[in-house]
């Protein structure tokens, strides 16, 4: 599990395409996009880019490692999302007054890892 401060330097480093010329192609349900940072050659992270019937858009960023990912950020266009009742210590004061609160389909989800399954 990453600390706030990895999770920040992660969403902070550069990074690029690991195949520049790659199309996405939405009318596939899954795309998936690796990316490297030339700045930290010691993480690697994927983009996968979804859709569904309850969400129009879906980008979610992931450290890669080891066959294993972790979540680091996602956005959502058009969806529906209901936050965790109860946010632990760890979460951010300016981020925990969202506990609990439902956010209907006329927003942009965004949402990041913070040592706790409480998103925003």
């Amino acid at each position: 599990m990453f600390t706030n401060k990895e999770v920040k330097y992660l969403l902070n480093l550069d990074k690029r395409l690991k195949n520049p010329t790659q199309v996405v192609d939405l009318n596939n349900n899954m795309n998936t996009l690796e990316l490297y940072s030339p700045d930290d050659n010691e993480y690697k992270f994927r983009v996968d880019i979804s859709t569904n019937r309850k969400i129009i858009l879906k980008a979610s960023l992931h450290h890669m490692e080891s066959n294993s990912y972790s979540g680091l950020l996602r956005v959502d266009f058009k969806g529906r999302h209901t936050n965790p009742t109860n946010a632990n210590q760890n979460v951010p004061i300016n981020v925990a007054k969202y506990e609990g609160k439902h956010f209907g389909q006329d927003f942009i989800l965004m949402c990041w890892k913070i040592n706790s399954n409480f998103s925003i």
